[in-house]
């Protein structure tokens, strides 16, 4: 209860002092942040003692993603549309495919790091349906906090997806000049293991637009570095040139620099402005170093290794078992049409139903009834765009899903 107390006090008092766009610093108060911060270490330098061949030699990492739309007001329910945007912000951050780095000096181009991360919206299926990762929960009050209703539903809230397996991402109405804050792995309890953002700063459309200078999706792109083990620039606390945030190709750095300031100073050599996790203007935004990378890589293998679900899904939707029938898709890639064929080599002859839904879940071809052992043609929707689609084939005892490309 005292934590509790002691994070509304700071964030309250910093609030009505100053603009804050990144929580981070309030919540690191506690000195149960401080030992956290150890531990991980510790298990990270152990792991990499006993894992450094599979450190490089892994392959690309994409993390399932969850919003959660916690609203009161209209406006606050953003769209679908608006979340994508966000993803798609994440995508070109953490791959070096930002606009920005077009335009920066060279020294600072050659700090820039692919992380070679990928997001998407996860999916799951619940034994009938495929669900996506966006759940939206109305309110009747005009804010539920930040820091123990959000999480729980039977209080309003909205409870999170397995966090081991999921970034959870609560979206809803934050004091005024707070963005968002982000848990480092192994600081909190498990249920509120995540990020929570201002309903203003996801994504570049909707709502983002009318909150320059944070409205171009980067503050998320920073609080997920937080996620992913890294601090800010300055270390632990500002004011002091001797804190370090522990990579070690990114300058000292005594204090966070806001707006879009390129000729600071602060330990006797260029602030990187630059970098995802200080406090610059969106716009200004651009790079990770190879140092951060680095850490957020051997965060994912030693700190969150269940997060990957890369490795147990079908970009990003969890796959059930197959019981007894197997299902061909082809052509596979697919330009107008596509064919299925069910095998079934059990007595019995099940009906299946089949569906086709696009990457946010939305169901674009529904046929019941469908027989075994034949194939089956069915032609896309004129109006879809190319891309990634999903075929979730089932009977009352099967479910199987397969991914399909159209071209």
């Amino acid at each position: 209860m005292k934590r509790i107390l002691l994070f509304w006090f700071l964030l309250l008092s910093t609030l009505l002092g100053k603009s804050q766009p990144c929580g981070f610093d309030l919540i690191q108060t506690d000195r149960h942040f401080y030992s956290t911060i150890e531990q991980n270490e510790n298990v990270v330098k152990e792991w990499k003692q006993n894992n450094s061949l599979h450190l490089q030699s892994r392959s690309a990492i994409v993390i399932p993603v969850v919003f959660h739309i916690v609203w009161h007001e209209e406006e606050e329910n953003i769209t679908d549309q608006q979340i994508q945007s966000q993803i798609d912000i994440l995508n070109r951050d953490y791959n070096l495919d930002n606009i920005e780095l077009s335009s920066i000096a060279d020294e600072y181009a050659e700090m820039a790091a692919t992380i070679n991360i990928s997001f998407c919206i996860a999916s799951k299926f619940d034994g009938t349906n495929i669900v996506k990762g966006i759940s939206r929960k109305h309110i009747d009050r005009e804010s539920i906090g930040a820091f123990n209703n959000l999480y729980v539903s039977d209080r309003g809230g909205d409870d999170a997806w397995d966090t081991q397996k999921y970034l959870n991402i609560w979206v809803c109405k934050l004091p005024s000049g707070l963005l968002g804050f982000a848990t480092m792995p192994n600081s909190v309890e498990p249920y509120k293991d995540g990020i929570v953002m201002d309903y203003r700063n996801i994504g570049s459309i909707g709502t983002a637009t009318e909150n320059a200078p944070y409205h171009l999706g980067r503050t998320l792109t920073h609080e997920v570095g937080h996620y992913l083990n890294l601090l800010h620039p300055w270390g632990k606390q500002e004011g002091e040139c001797e804190e370090d945030d522990l990579v070690e190709d990114t300058p000292a750095q005594a204090f966070a620099n806001l707006g879009c300031n390129r000729n600071t100073d602060s330990c006797n050599s260029s602030d990187n402005h630059l970098n995802f996790m200080g406090y610059a203007d969106d716009a200004c935004m651009a790079l990770f170093t190879e140092g951060q990378k680095a850490r957020m890589i051997e965060c994912l293998l030693a700190l969150r290794p269940q997060l990957r679900s890369s490795e147990n899904c079908s970009n990003c939707i969890h796959q059930p078992d197959l019981e007894y029938s197997k299902v061909s898709v082809f052509p596979n890639p697919a330009k107008t049409s596509f064919s299925v064929f069910i095998e079934n080599e059990l007595e019995n002859d099940p009906l299946f139903q089949i569906e086709l839904y696009d990457p946010l879940g939305k169901k674009i071809i529904e046929k019941q009834e469908i027989k075994t052992n034949s194939f089956h043609t069915f032609d896309f929707p004129q109006h879809i765009p190319s891309g990634i689609y999903f075929l979730l084939v089932k009977s009352k005892d099967v479910s199987i899903i397969k991914k399909i490309t159209k071209t």
